[in-house]
């Protein structure tokens, strides 16, 4: 009996944390996050910005294929301000779907993400029926996150060639060339 009480003193004497262990876990844990944090914000940016890029490079397809099936000139158009965009795939026909705005067939709108137009802030694609662009000279876009700093990765760069071919690719905040 008397080794069963001993052995519940030493036991109970050890079921705790001291405030010293508390306190090391505390700042390990603070150190963690302080460095987790920023690179979990940097993964955000990125894929929000990696994210509107393809559903840009998406519609430009749609409207290209659009083309291609009706054998009849598809308009794209997009708009940028003050980071945010929008764009709209417009029915040569006339028949959209409701939920864009009238004549549109498919649309976006995003923000946090500001696009470089070649001409201010409003850009008509226009493909012909065999999937170029109508004014046969390549376009040159760029998206980039709102909050993007030099020396960060959270750009891209598309060229849409007149044959109604694009392309797209990473590149540094600021800069006008892929990595």
């Amino acid at each position: 009996m008397l080794g069963y009480k001993l052995m519940l003193r030493m036991s109970n004497r050890n079921a705790g944390f001291s405030l010293i262990e508390l306190m090391v876990t505390v700042v390990v844990l603070a150190i963690t996050l302080s460095l987790a944090v920023p690179a979990m914000q940097e993964l955000i940016k990125n894929n929000r910005v990696t994210g509107q890029t393809n559903e840009l490079l998406s519609m430009i397809s749609f409207a290209r294929n659009e083309a291609l099936r009706r054998n009849d000139s598809v308009t794209l158009i997009i708009n940028a301000d003050n980071g945010s965009w929008n764009a709209e795939v417009i029915d040569p026909a006339g028949d959209g779907a409701q939920t864009c705005g009238p004549g549109a067939l498919r649309c976006a709108e995003h923000n946090r993400v500001a696009m470089g137009l070649p001409d201010g802030s409003s850009l008509q694609l226009v493909f012909n029926n065999r999937g170029y662009l109508a004014t046969f000279r390549p376009v040159n876009l760029s998206m980039e996150h709102v909050g993007c700093t030099l020396g960060q990765s959270q750009r891209r760069l598309i060229v849409i060639r007149p044959t109604g071919q694009f392309e797209s690719c990473r590149a540094q905040c600021g800069a006008n060339a892929c990595e």
